[in-house]
Order: C-alpha cells, then structure tokens, then sequence
C-alpha cells in the first residue's frame, strides 16, 4: 500500500513513535529515519538487524510490527505484536494494535480478549472501544449478512497495485504501479513498488493486452490517481503528488504530499491540468469523488480540525472552477483514526467510503452512510461479506444503473498487492407495486385494501391504496404470495403472484400487477362472460430489459393439447384469442434461451374499453457456458444436514424446479456440482460431496429423459463460499448457519 492510496495505520499514534534517543546506534537512528520518512521496507530490515543483535529490543519490535501494518502485512504484523504485547511497560495502545491485527487475521475471539485488555487499561471511554463492545458480534452479523454481491477478479490485475477502478464511457479508468512502458523505472520507498499512473482498458475487451496509459497530461513522473469524471465525461479530478510545472511542492518536514488536481478532456486528451485551491504541502488533499451534477467534490484530507487521523470532507464546485471552503462530515462518519476513499452515487447523494475507525470485519472495511428525509447522515452500515473481508477493502465504485461496479482488496487469493474486483449486486428484495382498477370504466380505485399473503395465505402485510389507486410490496424472491383486494361494493380478488422478477436494471427489481375489481351491481349476473377474449404481451430478455422478435409462443389448454403458436413480432408482442372459464398454458422458446412454461388462469377484466386483454409479459433467461441454474431462475440453495447426503424434503420441491428445467430444455447439459463446509477432514468432505453430487444426480435422473445430460462432481471443502475456514491458522468461528452456507449443490451449464 503507499500514500496515495491512504496513508491508513491502524492508530494514527503509529506516527508518533520518537524518532530516536540519547546514545542510539548508527542503525537504530538509521532504522528511524527509514521509518519516518515513510521507507518502511528499507525500515524492516534495519530493525530485524537490531533485534538479531538484541539491541534496544522492545522499540525495535515494536516498530517492526508498525511497518509491518503500513505496508498492509497483517499476517507478518501478529507474531510480533504477539511478543510486543508481553513486554513490560508496553504502552496500552498496542493492545488495541494485537486485537485489530487478530481482527484482521480472521481470530474474532481472540481479538475480543485484547481489546478488553485495552479497555480495561483505561480506555472504557474511548469511542472505537465503546462501538466495538456495543457491535461485538458485529463480525458474526458481517457473516449473517444475506449475500448481496457476486465478486470476481478481472483480468486486468497484475502483481503491483491495482485500484481506483470507475467507468467512462466505454472504458474502464483504473490507477496502477505496474510499469510497463517505463523506460527509467522510479520506485516508491513506502513498499518497494513503482509509482502510481492513471491506465484505461476497453469494457468490451479488458485485458492486460488492451490497457494503456490516459491520453494527456495527466500522468507524471510521481503519483498519479485515483480518478473521478463528470457525468457527460469531458471534467476530471484526480490525486497526484504535489508536483506542477515539474516542480515538487514539499512540506516543512521536506514530505511530498498528496494534493487534488483537475484536467479536461480536449480533442481525446487529457489537458489543461491545474491544482486545486485546496491543496497543501502540510496536509493531504486527495481521493476526490465528484457528485453527479457536477456542483458537489467529496474528498479525503488529514487538514487540522478533523476528529483524528484522516477524515472525509465536501466542498461546492464554483463557476470557476474553484473549490469552496471544505465541510468535514461530522462524527457520524468520521472517526478518530482514519476514513477514506468516498464515493459518491448518483442524484440521491448516497456516500460509500473505506473506514478502519468503524468496527469493522479486518483492515479498511466499506460503509454506507445512511440519510433521513432530510438528506442528514444518521448511521453507517458495514456492507459485509462479500465485499468486505480481513484486508483492505476500498474504492467503492457503483455504476449508474445501480446493479454493478467495482472495488479494489488486498485480500488472500488476489494477483498482487491491491487488485481490483467487479462486482454485480444481487438484491435480496424487490417491489411488486401496482394500482386498484374499476375493470369497466378504467378509474383508479382509492382506499382499496390489498393484502399480501404467503402462497399458503397466512396475511403478511396489509395497506390503502393512495389517491392514484397505488399500492407497493417489498418481496423477497423466490418465494410466491397472493394479493387479495377488497372494496366495498366490489368483488373481491385474489391474486397468485409468482415472484420471477426481471434482473434487469432497467426494471429496477420491480413487478408491476394492476388489480382489476368488478363493480356489484343489483341484476348483475357475476357468471355471465362474453364468449372470446385474448391474451397478450411481450417477450422480453430479462437481464437487458429488451424486447425479443421471433420468440416461439405455443398456446395450449391446461391438459397440454396443441392449440395454436406464433412468432412474436418486431416489438415482442405475442396475441391469442382464449375462452375465459378455461385455463392454458403458454410454453415460450427462443434460441439461446431457457424455454418457459406459464400457466394461464383466464379470470379476464370485462371492460370493454380493456378490449377483454389479458396482459402477460414473459421474461426470459439468456444461456451461457457456466451459468448456475441455480441463480438464473432463482430457486432457494440446495443444502445438506452435517455429514448426510441424502435429499432433504425442503430440497425436493426445488431439485423438481431444476427437472422442470431440463425437462422443458432437452438440449441442456449441465454439471451438478456438491460443496461441503470445512468441518472434518479435506478427504473425508471430498468423498462426502460425490455422495451428495450422486444422490442430488439420481433424484433428478428418475424425472427426465436422457439421463447422460447431467453429471455430478464433489469439490469437498476446496470452493468455500464465505470465509468459514477450518484450519488451525486461518480458523474463523462461525455459526451453524454460516457453515451451511457451503453446503449446497451448484447446476452449470455444459452445454446447449
């Protein structure tokens, strides 16, 4: 990690060990300048010199154990902050430093020890300490978390760092110390890597390969990024060390500092390059998030006057171009030690940023800030798990259709030192919503009760319509409901609601369901129906949103008889002509499509001026190599009890999903593949996985016709979901839930 990313200790106090004493030796006071002028790899090797020579012992390992954390090695900090904390006369602080760095180690447990130590050392009113003991199952809670984010690498990482990743346009603009190109290659004494430069890759083809350096002016012979970019593109803010006109601007202390630099986009290059009016060669003025009108910069800065460490500030953009006198964010978000990297999305005004002053899962974790009506920041929320792990976890960037982005982690398992991760959001809940409607004169309907039920009925929620015949649920899919309207003077309504809702950012993981009532009127004959009516709608691909021409739509009745099909047109509109009291079914297949069969209960609106419609929007979900049938339409996790492989009952009803499938798509294959949690030995798990992948594969093969399309493997504990690992050194305790997290059984396409 280095300065431009964060100067980000675990206590700002690791700045303020002394530098040197009466009588030091020439190494010790080299070792302290090394440490101080931020050279913490030339630092480790001068101290691990003075410890083999036993010299001055208790502050050499304590400041080994500090340049350890600045360079972001936890698991190099704990053996020794692990003697550190015997010492005699230790200072209380580096009991806080053993328990954050346990923290960061995944030993929950053992953290809670030290951290009572600290406490217990005088430290009852210290506000970190207060929110630790008060959130103390917070890591248990970060675990429990539903999981809201599917995370990957891409495949632009290399073996230096890479950060700061956000979208422009096409591209994706990202900050890295990689070096290619570099003919003179400058190296940065914090951690050994060279210097920061701002890099683009096409979104459509990112790779190594097709990643360059930004056009312009923008990257110098320091550091460079991250970057932020207004909306329409052609406006950039960046970090860069305090370097204009090839000029290094230092502070009193001789320190190149961080400071926020502009430029703009001319004729596809970055120019016009100017400091900001902020910038200070005493303090740092970096990570800047730019709002989406263009009027609001969110920034990182450790300026006097802030709550410790570095804190998170906004200024108003002028007309000018200047910036105006900064507004630190309070103590809701900013803490005595150090918050970071802010992000600000959309017109909402939502703020993310990294914190390691927030009791957290490890190192820097990622918050959101949450707001009341009145735009005022009242809490933070650890996003957890995946998104957050033991390491650094920063750089949160949401793209504008709020379903995907990125972050950046040094977390186990990456490329290099920070790599960057994209992440797509799987929301855990979605909004059906709608209106009450007269079905014979179209008028919205107010004070109309519409109650939802589970599929067994039991009432779960209740409300009015308002003045425009609204109502809205929050659901959580898979699961089905019933929505009963009631009205006086009308017939009341039950309605099945099958959760499938579209992925589409587009649809904004809402279902829309009008509710048609029938008037009572004296005379009205309730049964009387007209003879012919029709159904109708669109096919529509439900990751994108778009409509989908030449879909085969197949009508038939409800004991599968043939009765009609038809392409759908230009628009993806399908129409049948049906006879109400009769039920159908409607089976929809498009090439590269999972086919779908829709049951059809005919319960039509009489209105005339509805032209007797019956409106049903079919969504479809688009194959791909790899894909989990699982996530693609949406069934509840297949899971195991310990050590068992049979089929449970609560797997059946969602294994006759998965044949359904299958059966409605004979050209599939797919793998069925069955994961264990830690517990118990990696061999035995392995063989208790073919069992499960065996018994799941024979279940489904007793429902479908060519039993050679689907094979099953057992991958034991090797593909862990969560961080629910066994082992002695990187055990993390977890609850019964968390571990039945990984016991599931996954169905990737093959083929099709």
């Amino acid at each position: 990690m280095n300065s431009m990313k964060n100067i980000k200790p675990l206590c700002i106090a690791f700045f303020l060990i002394s530098t040197s004493t009466f009588g030091q030796t020439a190494t010790q006071k080299k070792a302290e300048q090394e440490f101080n002028s931020f050279s913490f790899v030339k630092a480790i090797d001068s101290y691990q010199k003075l410890i083999e020579t036993n010299f001055n012992n208790y502050n050499a390992m304590r400041n080994l154990g500090d340049a350890y954390i600045m360079l972001r090695q936890p698991e190099k900090a704990l053996p020794i902050y692990a003697q550190v904390v015997k010492q005699k006369n230790v200072p209380a602080e580096y009991y806080l430093y053993y328990a954050q760095t346990l923290r960061a180690n995944g030993q929950y447990e053992a953290s809670k020890v030290w951290m009572e130590k600290y406490k217990d050392a005088g430290n009852h009113d210290n506000s970190y300490v207060k929110d630790f003991f008060k959130n103390e199952d917070l890591a248990s809670g970060i675990f429990n978390a539903r999981m809201k984010y599917d995370l990957e690498k891409v495949n632009f990482n290399t073996k230096f760092n890479d950060f700061g990743a956000v979208k422009l346009n096409d591209n994706v603009v990202f900050t890295s110390s990689r070096d290619e190109g570099v003919s003179i290659k400058r190296i940065y004494s914090w951690d050994g890597q060279p210097l920061l430069d701002i890099y683009q890759t096409p979104m459509e083809d990112a790779s190594n390969n097709t990643t360059k350096k930004l056009e312009g002016d923008v990257n110098t012979i320091e550091h460079d990024g991250p970057a932020t970019f207004s909306a329409d593109g052609t406006k950039m803010y960046f970090s860069r060390n305090n370097y204009t006109n090839n000029k290094k601007i230092t502070s009193n202390k001789g320190v190149m500092l961080v400071g926020i630099y502009s430029a703009e986009l001319v004729n596809g290059a970055w120019t016009n390059v100017k400091p900001s009016n902020l910038n200070n060669s005493n303090y740092m003025v970096y990570h800047p998030s730019l709002s989406q009108d263009g009027k609001k910069l969110y920034f990182t800065s450790d300026m006097p006057g802030g709550f410790g460490g570095t804190d998170i500030y906004v200024t108003d953009v002028n007309k000018d171009g200047s910036l105006s006198t900064p507004e630190n964010l309070g103590n809701v978000v900013n803490t005595e030690k150090n918050e970071s990297f802010p992000f600000i999305y959309s017109k909402e005004q939502t703020l993310y940023f990294s914190s390691d002053g927030h009791v957290g899962k490890g190192l820097l974790d990622i918050f959101l800030a949450l707001q009341d009506k009145n735009n005022h920041i009242i809490n933070v929320v650890n996003l957890g798990v995946p998104i957050n792990s033991e390491k650094d976890d920063f750089a949160y960037f949401l793209s504008p259709n709020g379903q995907d982005g990125y972050i950046a982690s040094n977390r186990k398992g990456g490329v290099g030192g920070d790599d960057i991760y994209s992440f797509t959001i799987l929301s855990k809940s979605f909004l059906v919503s709608g209106k009450a409607i007269d079905s014979e004169t179209r008028k919205v309907l107010t004070s109309t009760k519409v109650i939802l039920s589970d599929e067994k009925g039991d009432s779960i929620n209740e409300i009015l319509t308002i003045e425009d015949g609204s109502y809205e649920f929050e659901i959580e899919p898979p699961n089905n409901y019933k929505l009963k309207a009631e009205k006086e003077g009308y017939l009341k309504k039950t309605v099945n609601l099958i959760a499938e809702i579209p992925k589409s950012a587009e649809m904004k993981n809402r279902q829309v369901m009008d509710i048609y009532l029938d008037k009572i009127e004296i005379e009205t004959d309730i049964g009387k129906r007209v003879d012919i009516k029709s159904i109708s709608g669109k096919a529509i691909d439900s990751e994108t949103g778009k409509v989908l021409a030449s879909t085969k739509v197949i009508l038939y009745n409800e004991k599968g008889d043939f009765i009609n099909e038809i392409l759908t047109i230009e628009d993806g509109s399908y129409e049948f002509e049906i006879e109400p009291a009769n039920n159908y079914k409607l089976k929809v297949e498009k090439e590269g499509y999972l086919r779908k069969t829709v049951n059809l209960t005919a319960e039509i609106p009489k209105s005339a001026e509805m032209k007797n419609y019956q409106v049903i929007d079919i969504y479809l979900d688009k194959i791909k190599i790899g894909t989990d049938i699982v996530k693609l339409i949406g069934i509840k996790p297949i899971y195991f009890d310990l050590s068992k492989w049979n089929i449970r009952k609560d797997a059946t009803a969602e294994l006759d999903k998965i044949v359904k499938v299958l059966n409605e798509n004979p050209k599939i294959e797919i793998e069925l593949s069955s994961h264990t949690d830690c517990r118990s030995s990696a061999a035995s798990n392995m063989l208790l996985s073919n069992r499960r992948a065996q018994a799941t594969a024979e279940y489904i093969k007793k429902k479908i016709s060519n039993l050679n399309r689907i094979s099953g493997k057992g991958y034991g504990e090797s593909k862990l979901i969560n961080y629910c690992e066994c082992e002695a050194d990187k055990k993390v305790p977890c609850t019964e839930e968390e571990h039945q997290m990984n016991r599931r059984t996954e169905f990737k396409v093959l083929k099709y």
